[in-house]
């Protein structure tokens, strides 16, 4: 037994469980995907962070966040359709929560003005246009208005013209909870830059989507785990019989290592047509994977069986990544330390 065989039997199994790895990752992400499990973790936060469900609706269904939402085909149709939103930028999210917070208010300020006006005409315009969430339309509209006292009795009604200061006042009307006190939290009376109010947001946002990404990925990882037994099974990638092979057959080693090499060369994204033609590798290497041999039924071989495929169930596990970068670690030299010159 020597260092280099060992290692090499190594690179081997090595190998094997980076393949089955992207097997798995890629399963994983079609999963999520169709399944907009993202998505779903996602909505769960945003409905966790902002309480109230009219907000988040009227947030959900702001043009700014619309223009985030993906596009997939319909199964057996070339016909494109939105899914849902993945991830918003911390920014993104800022724009839009201010927007929803300041129209909200000015539906709501308004609302109860538009019952006083005498002209139906003009009532029924500005219910529509509040129904429609058209309100630049509806500010167009209360400048139009030739009865002075009443245009300036609604236009004061708009708010201030201050950005901040609407919000401010914005937050101020948020029904009595945990919304309302969080926001009055960060942007307090001492507050009185709108960037500075921005970024403060932007920072309570981000702590929030922390806990909403790792719910993510405990669900993912649970898939991992269960898709890494399904393709171990479905592989018979039994670690045991791939290392006893590999140790008894020196070309097998070396030509496992080359692989390795080559395969290296590549980012480990899950490619499908990638992934198809690295599992033809390992068969053309003869490495013993698929059930191409009648189980033995003798209770040792048993044994040795199980233990094979439930360390081969582990590694893959790991996860692609891991073992790529195993990969890289073992296959790629050091670089010598370049000699100290005499003085």
């Amino acid at each position: 037994m020597t260092i280099s065989t060992v290692l090499e039997v190594a690179v081997g199994l090595v190998l094997v469980y980076y393949v089955l790895g992207l097997i798995v990752s890629y399963i994983t992400s079609e999963i999520t995907k169709w399944t907009e499990l993202r998505a779903q973790r996602l909505a769960e936060g945003l409905q966790e962070l902002l309480k109230d469900s009219a907000m988040f609706d009227d947030f959900m269904n702001h043009p700014l966040i619309k223009n985030l939402q993906p596009e997939k085909y319909k199964l057996l149709s070339r016909e494109k359709i939105s899914r849902r939103v993945e991830k918003i930028p911390s920014a993104t999210f800022v724009n839009t929560f201010f927007d929803v917070l300041v129209r909200s208010d000015f539906v709501q300020s308004i609302q109860g003005a538009i019952e006083t006006i005498d002209d139906l005409e003009l009532q029924e315009r500005l219910r529509g246009l509040i129904d429609e969430r058209k309100l630049d339309d509806i500010a167009e509209a209360i400048a139009k208005i030739d009865n002075r006292r009443l245009r300036e009795r609604l236009q004061a009604l708009i708010g201030p013209g201050d950005y901040l200061q609407q919000v401010k006042r914005a937050i101020g009307k948020i029904d009595e909870g945990e919304l309302r006190n969080a926001l009055q939290g960060l942007i307090n009376q001492s507050v009185d830059d709108l960037k500075e109010a921005q970024q403060k947001v932007e920072q309570w946002f981000n702590d929030a989507m922390v806990n909403v990404s790792s719910l993510y990925e405990q669900n993912a990882r649970r898939i991992v785990i269960v898709l890494a037994l399904v393709v171990t099974v479905a592989t018979n990638a039994d670690s045991v019989a791939i290392g006893r092979r590999l140790w008894e057959q020196p070309t097998l080693r070396a030509a496992a290592a080359a692989k390795a090499d080559e395969f290296i060369q590549q980012a480990p994204d899950p490619d499908a047509a990638r992934i198809e033609d690295y599992v033809t590798t390992l068969e053309e290497l003869s490495i013993p994977i698929f059930w191409t041999q009648p189980l033995s039924r003798e209770p040792g071989a048993l044994i040795l069986k199980v233990v094979g495929l439930a360390i081969t169930w582990l590694a893959t596990a790991q996860g692609s990544s891991f073992w790529y970068d195993v990969l890289k670690k073992i296959r790629t030299p050091t670089e010598p330390a370049a000699p100290k010159e005499a003085s």
